[in-house]
């Protein structure tokens, strides 16, 4: 493909819209993008409340509802709309890999399993339900091994985290502070992007253990869960909008194709006809 201008033509300029986290996305999504976000009610006749949303001091949309809820609401439903149709629109593919690691008789194993579906479920190879696989697929990956010297594993569960003193999940590696270390660094020193997610198995304190690492490693760490479900994620904050556009329009990565969906504005689906499928929050 010649050499694109992903943003030439835009009426939004570099604005991004990120689909994640509900009604506040548009307002995240120019922070992310680093562009002004303004949100407010206007005067209104007949009790009617009216509200409206700029970008970069342009008016995006406007709406009114029967109260300031209902308008807000209108306002947001009015500017998805419409800057789905004149932005790019990122989503984390639902379907994505996450690596999971969790505790054995004080071993660390590893598998692969789609992010949002529950692991005692699924079927743990890629299919064509899969919306990434079926775009890896039409973006001529035929199969086999990630990456230009195919030495990502096809089949998920063998994905291997080798630390400088032995290999994960040997019986003589002791789960200590430089045992966490060398498998982030591992993951760090990487090409690989997928989630870390370290199940209830590990200890509280192992799990604050690895908060502490993965800060020193410029790693996003966040729990969820509640008591005994308590989980641990540890994701790469350094992939920015602008680069995951790249990787998947122009680089067709297939990295970056499992685990982000991307829908293109209008007046590009000429030259990227196979990311025209409206993307939902």
């Amino acid at each position: 493909m010649p050499q694109v201008d992903l943003f030439s033509g835009l009426k939004h300029k570099q604005f991004i819209l990120f689909l994640n986290g509900g009604r506040q996305c548009i307002q995240l999504s120019a922070q992310r993008s680093h562009v002004p976000f303004e949100e407010k009610e206007i005067p209104a006749e007949n009790n009617i409340k009216k509200v409206e949303i700029r970008l970069n001091n342009n008016v995006v949309a406007l709406a009114t509802g029967e109260n300031l809820k209902l308008a807000k609401a209108n306002a947001f439903t009015c500017a998805l709309e419409k800057l789905q149709n004149e932005c790019y629109t990122i989503k984390q593919n639902p379907d994505r890999q996450t690596i999971k690691i969790e505790k054995n008789n004080n071993k660390a194993v590893c598998e692969v399993i789609k992010s949002e579906v529950d692991a005692a479920s699924i079927d743990k190879k890629l299919d064509d339900n899969n919306k990434g696989f079926r775009m890896m697929k039409m973006m001529g990956w035929s199969g086999g091994g990630l990456g230009s010297k195919k030495q990502g594993r096809e089949d998920p569960v063998e994905y291997l985290f080798k630390s400088n003193r032995s290999g994960l999940g040997k019986e003589d590696c002791k789960m200590d502070k430089q045992y966490f270390k060398n498998i982030l660094r591992n993951y760090v020193e990487s090409d690989d992007i997928r989630e870390l997610q370290f199940e209830p198995t590990f200890t509280k304190e192992e799990r604050a253990l690895l908060h502490e690492i993965a800060k020193n490693f410029n790693l996003k760490s966040s729990s969820y869960g509640q008591g005994e479900q308590r989980r641990l994620i540890i994701t790469k904050k350094t992939i920015t909008d602008n680069q995951i556009l790249h990787e998947v329009l122009i680089n067709k990565n297939t990295r970056f194709l499992d685990r982000y969906l991307v829908q293109v504005p209008k007046c590009k689906s000429h030259i990227f006809p196979d990311h025209t499928e409206t993307l939902t929050l």
